[in-house]
């Protein structure tokens, strides 16, 4: 366990938050591109065995699964 002392002179000279915060988006994004993404591009591939149009659509932060049929759009899924 970290020493409180070292904890909290981090977080009053503004370094630990921020340190905290990228490790968690860094498994955030570890998280959408390990797993989220590839689940999506399953899912992307089934429904274009349905007839349907498929995309994915990648950020840092996010991917978004879109699906249209005849040019309406019927399903966006976003993480």
């Amino acid at each position: 366990m970290a020493d409180w002392r070292a904890e909290l002179g981090g977080i009053i000279n503004g370094k630990g938050r921020a340190t905290r915060a990228e490790q968690e988006n860094a498994q955030f994004e570890a998280f959408l591109s390990g797993v989220a993404t590839p689940a999506l591009r399953q899912v992307a591939a089934e429904m274009m065995s349905y007839g349907r149009d498929a995309s994915i659509r990648e950020a840092p932060a996010s991917v978004v699964l879109t699906v249209r049929k005849d040019g309406l759009e019927e399903i966006t899924s976003a993480s």
